[in-house]
């Protein structure tokens, strides 16, 4: 093999990734929080939206569950910084709440038809 010059090419290719916590269920029963760090782009909806995607292998092989129930419908800004989820949140247990209402504290934003809550772990 002979050396060759130097071959030009474009810019190095760039990744972005962004930190998202969200709130899982633990073997006891309790929230647990728990940050991912995901690539591409973000909004303010992607930690609801990564929460409605359910746990991963990992987390399930740690015993974390979710009692939200997952969905790849889309999670949507309102004005007045309200998330509007494409679930119904009215028949959901109160852990579930939490899940949701602790995850979106996380973002500044709050969910229709969720109560704020004062303290998450």
């Amino acid at each position: 093999m002979r050396p060759t010059g130097v071959i030009p090419g474009g810019p190095a290719p760039t990744i972005t990734s962004t930190d998202v916590t969200i709130y899982l269920v633990g073997p006891d029963g309790g929230l647990v929080r728990r940050t991912r760090v995901l690539t591409g782009e973000t909004t303010a909806a992607t930690p609801l939206q990564t929460l409605l995607a359910g746990p991963t292998d990992a987390e399930r092989k740690e015993g974390l569950t979710s009692e939200v129930p997952v969905t790849t419908g889309a999670v949507i800004i309102r004005t007045g910084n309200t998330l509007i989820l494409p679930i119904d949140t009215g028949t959901l247990p109160g852990v579930a709440h939490a899940q949701l209402g602790c995850t979106a504290m996380t973002t500044g934003l709050s969910v229709a038809g969720i109560k704020a809550f004062a303290a998450c772990p």
